[in-house]
């Protein structure tokens, strides 16, 4: 056969290779890195695309996944289709993605590396907050062109309009000269860290580690120091040490250090590693035969169980989990992403910090918001053109029915509208394919109303394309409501650089606990203060803070805090988390230790250290319910809260506390009664349940304080009215009665006042009074004699104008 050689081209060997190299290199980028604008790969995008435009939503029921496959590789990818499922099983693991975009149903695959269900078994839609990854697609906001197939008629974006910033699910990918390993953030952190970076374009990564502190990895965990938080935030390159976070147990069968969070590693290989560790001699301190026993559950969460020898330290094990194996992982971050012109694809890699990525990504947003805004504008006139016609229309309906019924056909009609009324084409167009009866119904108010609203429309658009300001702000108030709908708490705790070199603070308590006071305050803050913050004359008086006081505890580092929340539910966080502060510090935001829900509070606290099954936790609530369950019900619950006590209606926890068994409780009410019943007449009950009435109560009247003592009758109990009294009586004036009955009097209250508050205290112990103003007053028992239980008392703390007491609160010595 011969060549015709005129169509054979001839180029330098080294020049053709280089060409094609870089354009492989350039094919190769864009599939393993992500985009800075939406943060997704080509596959990912695709897949959230096709299942968008094939109506596959969180309100549409799921489909087969492999009808999602089999879509997105027709469609724009073919690449194979278990590339496409691989990245779609990606999108809907929540122990892969810290925000999952697919909405999953069947096996995905587990944290313990089990695979998930073929294709043909599983089924998806797009998770809720997939949805805002493109909102507002369909308004011609990022551009569009075809895909493979190179069909008009099957379009995919350049990128999506991403209302969700790029780093929240992170990304890791090798392509050609580049690699990218981003990790997850938090979303309502960095959304915040947007909004400051709109109205400080200069901001500084210092200013940012205010809003954006670090990963947030989907296995919480903890990351330990700052420095390498500091450097990928700045330059796009660091180095971040994540723990696993590990609680010691103990009871009657041993000693056992409990892994509940696990580095984003993943637990299988956590597990395989300590398994590794042990079988190589160097982890002597655990002792267990054949597997790890594992209790984890989706219920539960992850507890893999460790079991101690007796002879050795605890901390010293944790220490050598945390050496020997994956229980401590580094993350090297590299923060690599494509860039591009607006409206264009990205090809170009950089590796950037955190501040240039968000500052690209708002100007993405406002990107997004000019061709939306243009979109609806151009929508809004064009509406506005044809209602003017159809008021016109409507003013001379009976003269168009005339017309109608003398032509011949619609094309004649419409010539003559547009002769007769000066309508334009469109607007003749429109009215011509109505019926006679649709003209002679047609809403001449309707459409002037209409008309008013589209000039307005038109207005507020014009004016917010003119005005870049208002449009930030429209892209802050945007911002501000997917906070709203979609943010969290932060999963991952930060450990700062003063603890990066040192074991965790729990290691420490273990090796050396000591005593110290946990304070609750009124906003469900939680501070660890020195044991002796309120001994000694010196501190007679009240400082600053001590307003805010609504509960103080002794505890051990060593021991675990369990908190009631007003929900009813119920967590548990190690005392040593705890910061430990000074009684004038502010307390720490309880979502720093525990995962509340939006509107749920810490509202009692109660140190543990051990959960037996001989002693129990009590709870009283508002409405004079009381439940008794044993401590050992209680050993799995960790900082994610489970359920507890169910509370009926409007009822709240007011009181929980410890019992050994035996004895009696204390109850007061604020109508002045208190009721002295045994503990034989509690029986205990288990962990979820509504518990049974404790006291009676008159219909206005609530619980406002509760205690359990061993049968000690030379203590006092205390009590105070909401006029500032207050008295002490022995406890031997209370005669014992039955459950759920009445009670007696317990002060002589005066007209409109009520108890605010009662407690039994022992020596040593003081009590700060609290008014509804703030001002307080530390009151002693040498202050206080001992007076009958139906006195009224003295004053304790002088109110003034309509000022009232608002709580009793015990100060241990």
């Amino acid at each position: 056969m011969a060549f015709d050689t005129e169509q054979i081209r001839q180029e330098e060997f080294s020049a053709a290779i280089q060409n094609s190299y870089a354009e492989y290199g350039v094919s190769s980028n864009a599939r393993a890195i992500p985009d800075a604008r939406d943060g997704l790969k080509p596959v990912q995008r695709r897949i959230l695309w096709f299942m968008y435009r094939q109506g596959w939503d969180a309100s549409h029921e799921t489909v087969k996944s492999a009808e999602v496959v089999g879509t997105v590789m027709g469609q724009a990818h073919p690449h194979g289709q278990e590339a496409i499922y691989d990245a779609a099983v990606r999108l809907a693991q929540d122990f892969s993605l810290r925000y999952p975009l697919i909405d999953g149903q069947g096996n995905f695959g587990s944290d313990d590396d089990d695979p998930a269900a073929a294709m043909r078994y599983t089924e998806m839609r797009l998770s809720r907050i997939g949805e805002v990854m493109l909102r507002d697609i369909g308004k011609d906001t990022v551009p569009l062109v075809p895909t493979y197939k190179q069909d008009p008629r099957v379009l995919e974006p350049y990128y999506l309009p991403a209302r969700i910033p790029p780093a929240i699910n992170g990304q890791d990918g090798v392509g050609l000269g580049f690699a990218t390993r981003v990790p997850p953030h938090n979303l309502r952190e960095v959304l915040y860290a947007c909004i400051a970076l709109l109205d400080q374009p200069q901001m500084g990564v210092l200013e940012l580690m205010h809003y954006v502190k670090g990963p947030d990895f989907p296995s919480r965990g903890t990351v330990v120091g700052d420095e390498g938080i500091r450097d990928y935030l700045a330059t796009g390159r660091g180095r971040v040490v994540h723990r696993g976070t590990v609680r010691l147990e103990e009871d009657q069968r041993g000693r056992r250090l409990i892994v509940t969070e696990v580095p984003f590693a993943g637990r299988a290989n956590v597990k395989t590693s300590i398994a590794k560790a042990f079988n190589a001699g160097k982890l002597p301190g655990l002792v267990f035969e054949g597997h790890i026993p594992d209790e984890s559950s989706e219920q539960n969460g992850t507890r893999i169980v460790l079991p101690l020898r007796k002879d050795v330290t605890p901390a010293e094990v944790l220490a050598s989990l945390y050496q020997h194996t994956s229980l401590q992982t580094s993350f090297s971050v590299q923060m690599t992403f494509l860039f591009g012109a607006e409206n264009e694809p990205a090809r170009t890699p950089r590796t950037v910090g955190m501040v240039e990525l968000l500052r690209r990504y708002n100007e993405h947003q406002l990107n997004v918001l000019r061709r939306r805004s243009e979109y609806d504008l151009a929508r809004a006139r064009e509406r506005l053109h044809l209602v003017e016609g159809l008021i016109v229309g409507a003013v001379h309906a009976d003269e168009i029915v005339k017309i109608f019924q003398a032509a011949k056909d619609r094309q004649v009609a419409r010539a003559e509208l547009i002769k007769r009324f000066k309508l334009s084409e469109v607007q003749a167009q429109k009215i011509s394919e109505m019926t006679l009866a649709q003209v002679t119904r047609m809403d001449l108010a309707s459409y002037r109303n209409e008309k008013k609203e589209l000039q307005e429309t038109i207005e507020y658009l014009t004016d917010l394309l003119a005005h870049e300001p208002k449009m930030v702000a429209l892209i802050k108030d945007e911002m501000q409501a997917v906070v709203n709908e979609f943010g969290d708490d932060r999963r991952t705790v930060i450990l700062s650089d003063e603890h990066a070199a040192a074991p965790v603070a729990e290691v420490r308590a273990a090796i050396e606990s000591k005593p110290v006071l946990v304070a609750l305050t009124t906003d469900g803050g939680l501070k660890a203060m020195p044991a002796n913050t309120y001994a000694g004359k010196t501190n007679a008086g009240t400082v600053r803070g001590d307003e805010r006081l609504l509960a103080v505890q002794r505890a051990q580092t060593t021991d675990y805090l369990l908190c009631q929340l007003s929900t009813g539910r119920v967590a548990s966080v190690r005392v040593a988390r705890i910061p430990e502060t000074t009684r004038a510090t502010r307390a720490e935001p309880p979502r720093s230790f525990i995962s509340l829900d939006p509107g749920e509070r810490v509202v009692g606290i109660v140190p543990v250290s051990a959960f037996s099954e001989e002693v129990f936790l009590v709870v009283f609530t508002r409405e004079g319910r009381v439940k008794k369950t044993p401590l050992s019900e209680y050993i799995k619950v960790d900082e994610k809260p489970s359920p507890d006590l169910r509370l009926l209606g409007k009822d709240e926890i007011v009181r929980a506390l410890v019992s050994l068994g035996g004895g009696d409780y204390v109850v007061s009410t604020s109508e002045g009664k208190t009721l002295r019943f045994s503990d034989a007449e509690l029986r205990a009950a288990g962990r979820v349940g509504q518990g049974v009435q404790g006291i009676g109560l008159a219909l206005s009247a609530r619980v406002v304080g509760a205690d359990w003592i061993m049968v000690d009758d030379d203590l006092a109990l205390w009590v105070a009215s909401s006029n500032g009294f207050v008295k002490r009586s022995l406890l031997a004036e209370y005669p014992r009665k039955g459950r759920a009955t009445g009670g007696v009097a317990t002060m002589q209250l005066a007209p409109r006042t009520s108890l605010v508050g009662a407690a039994l205290l022992g020596a040593g112990e003081d009590t700060l009074l609290v008014a509804q103003s703030g001002r307080t007053a530390r009151v002693t028992a040498d202050d206080l004699p001992l007076v009958a239980r139906d006195r009224k008392g003295v004053i304790g703390l002088k109110l003034e104008g309509s000022d009232t007491l608002a709580r009793l609160v015990v100060l241990p010595s």
